[in-house]
């Protein structure tokens, strides 16, 4: 689950170029919106999903979207879901991805914007709402960098790059704890 730490806009075409990303190393991708206002019929709908949790129904909602998330791997048969966690909500966000994230039993790449200079802080801070998951279910943070001017761009950013996942919690001695596509 791609979940945003800190306000982060970007969080689609993040989970887009990743998506894409694993396509092109010949894994079949597929990306799951929980919330959001697609016509696939696999997302439900935020303002309908605030009233929920308003008036209790909480557990009705992930059940919603658990069933949303089966018919998703049921008809693409997927090898990896990139799920798109909520950006902004009425309800505190961290909360709600962090529900979302363990009803659907998913890993966790937090998404910082590079700007942020307390970047370490707001990761931090997202991760603590997901409990152990959020210490033992993380494959890394992924940034995004926003390029104002193009005049500006250093120049790796005019050619295409690999996509890097710092993995904090590298599993062999030696290992370098990057995942890279």
């Amino acid at each position: 689950m791609l979940a945003p730490a800190g306000k982060v806009q970007g969080i689609f075409a993040a989970s887009l170029g990743l998506t894409r990303a694993l396509k092109n190393r010949g894994v079949k991708a597929a990306r799951f919106v929980p919330f959001g206002s697609g016509d696939n019929g696999l997302s439900v709908c935020p303002e309908a999903a605030f009233k929920q949790i308003a008036s209790g129904e909480k557990f009705a909602l992930l059940e919603q979207i658990v069933a949303n998330y089966n018919r998703l791997l049921n008809t693409e048969n997927p090898d990896v879901v990139i799920i798109e966690g909520l950006t902004s909500a009425r309800f505190n966000k961290d909360e709600l991805n962090a529900d979302v994230c363990h009803a659907l039993d998913a890993d966790i790449i937090a998404v910082i914007h590079g700007w942020c200079g307390n970047a370490r802080a707001a990761v931090t801070e997202t991760l603590r709402h997901y409990g152990n998951a959020g210490r033992e279910r993380v494959l890394g943070n992924l940034v995004i960098n926003k390029v104002v001017d193009d005049d500006t761009a250093p120049e790796e950013a005019l050619f295409p790059l690999e996509i890097t996942i710092d993995n904090p919690n590298a599993p062999h001695a030696g290992d370098t704890g990057y995942d890279t596509w």
